[in-house]
């Protein structure tokens, strides 16, 4: 798949999660990056695995977050990339779908962090 079709589903997941979660786009990021990290840890494990299912990421995302406080947002995170992951992704690109997916959060939790601080400043 080439890096332009990953940088748009990457764009409609984070299109979807802003119209799921209204509040805070920020563990989102990190999310992203925790899918990054299972990613690398199944292919240092498998070894020559080439292909990461859609199943193995979803399957991941069905597990309870460590951080009580945080499940709500792991559960919506996972049903997003259930509706936008596609089904079988080569390493290097479900690796670059989840990177691009990092930065688009962290830019519109950047957004949404400047405005809710100019809204303070000005009351």
């Amino acid at each position: 798949m080439n890096r332009q079709q990953l940088l748009t589903e990457a764009k409609n997941a984070v299109f979807h999660l802003r119209k799921e979660e209204q509040r805070n786009l920020n563990p989102y990021a990190a999310f992203a990056d925790q899918m990054m990290a299972f990613v690398e840890k199944i292919f240092r494990l498998v070894g020559d695995y080439k292909i990461v299912t859609r199943e193995d990421v979803l399957e991941y995302t069905r597990l309870s977050y460590p951080r009580p406080g945080l499940n709500r947002q792991w559960r919506i995170f996972g049903n997003v990339l259930e509706k936008n992951l596609k089904s079988n992704l080569v390493k290097e690109d479900i690796l670059l779908f989840f990177g691009y997916l990092k930065r688009l959060l962290t830019i519109e939790g950047k957004k949404q962090a400047d405005e809710r601080n100019k809204g303070r400043e000005e009351k």
